[in-house]
């Protein structure tokens, strides 16, 4: 009697009626996945875990083993076999062959690889189907059969000596080379069972190398790997250390891609082939930036400048220029960067190298601009260059990292928050299209960081859920870990968590520093002393955040954490450190004001006349910081300035400044609810309740 396949819930009936109790999810799920619901197979693996005693019956309940302990008994592929030699000899031998070619095989196939005529053929796959062997699953012009469990091709195909199952994996790899001569990876893998390494090696490496351009990195990755095994040949073996190194630092494998580039340098300087030399330690400098250890990356960059002293202008050379130039400035090294890049620039324009010309004037552009090393107009064209030319050329890797410092430069140099999310969210899709998903998470990050400057915390929040899922997937990525991780400590910060936003704030500061990683330590610095003046404590603590930012490069420039070390000195009545240095923050922002840097010189300049008792002077600050923040698109900080304008107002008259005052806590409630800031808009809806009731008790009766 014919028995179909049960399905899972059967299975589970089955299992319940075998022991007479409730089945556990797990074990269910073991082994419906060993057995497929075959309901011999079932019995049988029940019955071995029994004799085998891992699985008993105590204490009036079955124990039962752990997953990993679940495995077909020999019963059940003895039935098997007994059920394949029980058929003809040339069924057989088609069964053979049909295992060899997987679980689900064509029918051209195998008719192209089998030695019998179609007659025979045919009447072979007739009698394997009624003996519930195999089974058509596609009738179509495409005919293919399907083994019915998983266990009989392998049954079947251990029951062949090796010399015959090699012959048969030959036979395999050529019909299907014929006939499918695209799928390379299935023709690679019988070439190699077959032991034909050379002709396994070609298609292994034409797999790969296919699906690195589709940026299927995971399997370009194993196909690599595969071709690596068999290679023989130095330099094919170095060029393809470089392509696995490519696809594996596209998955955040950052410390085995530096590996197989540093495997390789050593191949190619034995070579004396300088310039693939130079791009590796080019690759490798970037995936240590990648990785988050800043410092090691410099150190290969210097390596590989200082080894390859008097080299050749080439493309390689002017990528590890750019990537060496790069690291200084990410060590904090702002000025050692400049000329690096900019013979990185020259080279690259020389030798042709376009992609390395446009990560160099992205580069160019963002330390000219951070480090004020050059015109910021120059520093913006740059940038826009960049992007333009990444763009156009098809390069979506530099075309997001354009996009990326564009966002930065716009928003703290020229305080245009307007285009800085959707830069950042074509920026991550780019690098998502790519399979670069480390650094996708970075720019998902970034996103997240403008859109709580422009003050919209439910879309930073629902955002920050998926990133952080994400995050814990792919936990070599430090960088990028630590840039979503700082944002989440910005959003506990202005959405008033602020025991939650001292704590992280606090720990991703500590491991920003183990790291080298300055953009972090920028956030967190700059973020824990706004925490720390609205607690009115951890100054000290807040001032030595800021204080590391003079020893790193500041990629948000250098007028906002002066600005808060200003006000921290002030809250602390300090009030000639607080005047010094925010005479220094002005300095640095220049005679013409831009980007950001009025409104976190408006809320310093408020601090500073608040502690020396000046309240007229702290609303014109306060009023100045609303406009700028206005003018930016900065919700929640205008919402911040505007109840601390208001506080002002309440502490220092009533009348026309209480009516001010109600104007301006109004204005804030509003602000705040909007942006996704509950606390602070109740906290204002309390305090306009508390004015209300000050400005009745001081009516005339």
């Amino acid at each position: 009697m014919k028995l179909g396949r049960f399905t899972r819930e059967e299975t589970h009936d089955l299992l319940h009626a075998i022991f007479e109790e409730e089945i556990t999810p797990e074990f269910l799920d073991g082994v419906y996945r060993q057995t497929e619901g075959n309901p011999f197979f079932v019995e049988e693996v029940c019955k071995a875990l029994v004799e085998g005693g891992k699985l008993y019956f105590e204490s009036g309940r079955w124990h039962r083993p752990s997953m990993d302990e679940l495995e077909i008994p020999q019963s059940v592929r003895m039935a098997i076999q007994s059920r394949v030699t029980a058929l003809p000899e040339a069924t057989q031998e088609v069964l053979r062959l049909a295992a060899v070619l997987g679980r689900e095989f064509e029918y051209e196939t195998l008719a192209e690889a089998s030695e019998l005529s179609e007659e025979a053929l045919i009447d072979a796959l007739e009698h394997a189907q009624p003996a519930q062997l195999i089974e058509e699953v596609n009738g179509g012009s495409d005919l293919s059969f399907s083994f019915v469990h998983a266990l009989i091709p392998s049954t079947v195909a251990e029951g062949v000596r090796t010399l015959r199952r090699r012959r048969l994996h030959r036979r395999a790899a050529d019909a299907i080379r014929k006939i499918r001569p695209q799928n390379y990876e299935t023709i690679a893998y019988h070439y190699e069972e077959a032991g034909e390494e050379a002709l396994s090696f070609e298609y292994y490496v034409r797999a790969g190398e296919r699906a690195s351009r589709a940026y299927a990195n995971p399997e370009a990755e194993r196909h690599f790997l595969a071709a690596i095994d068999l290679v023989e040949d130095e330099p094919e073996r170095a060029r393809l250390l470089g392509e696995l190194a490519l696809v594996q630092s596209r998955q955040g494998k950052f410390e085995l891609a530096i590996d197989k580039w540093l495997e390789g340098i050593d191949l190619y300087k034995a070579q004396g082939a300088q310039d693939l030399t130079a791009r590796y330690y080019a690759r490798a400098t970037r995936a240590a930036w990648e990785a988050g250890n800043v410092r090691r990356g410099l150190a290969l960059g210097r390596e590989g400048l200082h080894g390859l002293d008097g080299a050749p202008d080439s493309q390689g050379l002017a990528d590890l220029y750019h990537e060496a130039g790069r690291a200084y400035y990410f060590n904090g090294l702002p000025g050692d960067a400049l000329p690096i890049l900019t013979r990185s620039l020259e080279m690259a324009e020389n030798t042709g190298a376009l992609a390395v010309q446009v990560e160099a004037l992205i580069s160019l552009g963002t330390v000219g601009a951070s480090s004020s090393l050059a015109p910021l107009p120059e520093s913006i064209q740059s940038l826009e260059r960049a992007a333009e030319l990444a763009r156009s050329h098809g390069l979506p890797d530099q075309e997001s990292r354009a996009l990326n410092n564009l966002s930065v430069t716009e928003t703290h140099y020229l305080g245009d928050l307007s285009r800085t999310r959707e830069h950042m969210q074509r920026a991550e899709e780019l690098s998502r299209s790519t399979g670069s998903v480390g650094i996708a998470l970075f720019y998902g990050g970034a996103a997240c960081f403008y859109s709580l400057l422009q003050g919209d915390l439910t879309w930073a929040s629902e955002r920050l859920s998926a990133l952080q899922e994400a995050q814990r997937e792919l936990p070599t990525a430090i960088t990028s870990g630590l840039n979503v991780q700082s944002s989440q400590g910005m959003l506990l910060r202005q959405a008033g968590r602020l025991e939650e936003a001292l704590e992280l704030l606090r720990q991703l500061h500590q491991a920003a520093r183990e790291a080298g990683e300055y953009n972090t330590i920028y956030t967190t610095a700059v973020y824990f002393a706004d925490v720390a003046l609205e607690f009115g404590k951890h100054f000290e603590e807040a001032l030595a955040m800021l204080d590391q930012l003079r020893h790193g490069h500041q990629f948000g420039g250098p007028v906002w954490p002066l600005a808060q070390v200003a006000r921290l000195h002030a809250a602390r009545s300090d009030l000639a450190q607080a005047k010094a240095i925010l005479q220094e923050a002005r300095d640095r922002a220049g005679e013409q004001s831009y980007g950001l840097s009025p409104v976190w010189l408006g809320f310093a300049e408020a601090q500073l006349a608040l502690a020396e008792g000046e309240p007229e002077g702290a609303s014109a600050a306060y009023q100045k910081c609303v406009e700028a923040a206005g003018k930016a698109g900065m919700r929640w900080h205008r919402a911040r300035a505007l109840s601390e304008w208001a506080e002002t107002l309440i502490s220092g008259a009533n009348g026309r400044a209480a009516e001010k005052a109600r104007e301006l806590l109004e204005e804030a409630r509003t602000e705040f609810g909007a942006c996704g800031a509950p606390i602070y808009a109740e906290r204002m809806e309390a305090r306009l309740k508390e004015l209300a009731g000050q400005i009745s008790g001081s009516a005339p009766g």
